[in-house]
């Protein structure tokens, strides 16, 4: 039995959070809340590791959890099946867990399943496997084969740059003509993605997390070669480098630089410097769709280059108010992000680094005491200072927290862990909610 996976670090890579009007969407959102329940029809829904229950005698009667691969759950899942065990997915959140932080580990983690999804294609097929029905056979080939829509990708990517730089067009068509096929068949085609998504379909966020997984999964289709993955890699949790986050971007630099000379190129043929065009109306539409690419890149880029991640522990985004007595001075202030090894503050003056600080955090049952080694200040963004009700002079401060006791250090993590109840109740309240619409639809 599998259950949904959900986040409590919303503010991931992977998420896109209104912190005003309190919604949330992750980019695997579309997966457990319609593919999954969709799978599950066709007795297809397959282990995902976390939020999961398995019957022993199963798991002992197909040899147990499947090593052969990189993605064990759902490489045992396709042996399950295929000897005849049913599977559920039972679509309530009953567990949450850590998102990848950044985009170090969120490449890591897909390719990990992109790599160990081309293992189990090559060494144990769907196609070919006995004792799997129709229906299963399909779901698991269509779970698979969606990581060779990244050279899809790269080509509806590379396509239009191409065609302004050598003036060379794939189809001889006229403008008009051809928007009149692919215009409905492009808005018929999101139109039922949005349709069928209920809500967790989002077209440009979805757009730009392909991109972003373009590249991952392309080298992952290597493995269908014979070049398998060295060893299993855990999704880490801890901080990332930078360089590292960097070398992983340097394929989207060159796409984004190849994209802009194309750019320039188009902008000087539509201008009349490289002689006369033959038709002018695909120029149009390459230079257009080129700039889409380039601004969804850019976008994707900007989100990797801003979550790289500092710290080897997770700090929730909580806002609680604190007393803060220095040497010079005692100031109030509130938590930007709270954790029992580290915290930052909101201050209207900034407090020195390297200040030993004591601090009084006023939780809502409890207070808890302890020193801050000030180790950053920076002044704050205005969009920071919402919840604050100001406007401007606000500083953030922070550094590793030390509770006076192991009590205190146990109170912040009791605290933190009802953040994440309150999570999960909102979680299962939308969820119920959206099945009694599509009930009262049906």
């Amino acid at each position: 039995m599998q259950t949904p996976q959900e986040f409590y670090n919303l503010d991931s890579i992977q998420h896109r959070t209104d912190w005003q009007k309190h919604v949330t969407w992750h980019e695997q959102s579309m997966f457990y809340r319609v593919i999954q329940p969709g799978k599950n029809r066709w007795n297809a829904a397959f282990w995902c590791g976390s939020g999961s229950v398995m019957r022993r005698s199963a798991l002992m009667s197909v040899g147990g959890i499947a090593t052969e691969s990189v993605t064990e759950d759902l490489h045992t899942s396709l042996r399950l099946h295929a000897a005849g065990w049913k599977s559920v997915y039972h679509d309530e959140v009953l567990c949450m867990g850590l998102a990848p932080q950044d985009f170090l580990s969120f490449t890591i983690q897909r390719l990990r399943w992109a790599q160990g999804a081309m293992q189990v294609l090559r060494r144990e097929s769907p196609i070919f496997k006995k004792g799997l029905s129709l229906a299963q056979r399909l779901n698991y080939i269509s779970s698979m084969f969606t990581y060779f829509e990244s050279f899809q990708r790269l080509m509806y990517t590379v396509t239009p740059a191409i065609v302004l730089i050598t003036a060379l067009l794939p189809i001889n068509v006229g403008i008009t003509a051809f928007l009149i096929r692919f215009l409905p068949y492009f808005i018929l085609g999101q139109a039922a993605n949005i349709a069928l998504g209920r809500g967790h379909f989002k077209v440009l966020e979805t757009d730009r997390f392909n991109l972003l997984k373009m590249t991952t999964f392309i080298k992952a289709t290597f493995v269908l070669l014979g070049f398998d993955p060295k060893s299993f890699k855990v999704t880490p949790k801890a901080a990332s480098q930078k360089g590292v986050v960097r070398s992983l971007l340097r394929p989207y630099y060159v796409l984004m630089g190849m994209l802009i000379i194309g750019m320039v190129v188009g902008a000087l043929r539509l201008a009349g410097l490289c002689g006369p065009l033959a038709n002018p109306g695909a120029f149009w539409m390459s230079e257009i769709w080129t700039l889409y690419n380039l601004w969804l890149m850019y976008r994707g880029v900007r989100s990797a280059v801003k979550h790289i991640t500092r710290r080897n522990t997770y700090r929730f985004p909580v806002h609680v108010p604190v007393t803060m007595v220095t040497r010079k001075q005692r100031l109030s202030g509130v938590t930007e992000n709270l954790h029992a090894q580290g915290i930052a503050i909101l201050t209207d003056n900034a407090l020195l680094q390297t200040d030993q600080v004591r601090v009084l955090i006023h939780l809502p049952y409890t207070l808890v005491s302890g020193n801050l080694q000030v180790s950053f200040n920076k002044q704050v963004g205005s969009e920071q200072l919402q919840y604050t009700g100001k406007t401007d002079h606000m500083w953030i401060s922070g550094g590793i927290f030390i509770p006076d006791s192991a009590a205190g250090g146990n109170a912040i993590d009791g605290f933190l862990i009802s953040i994440m109840d309150q999570q999960l109740q909102i979680y299962n309240r939308l969820n119920k909610l959206e099945h009694e619409m599509l009930e009262q639809i049906a």
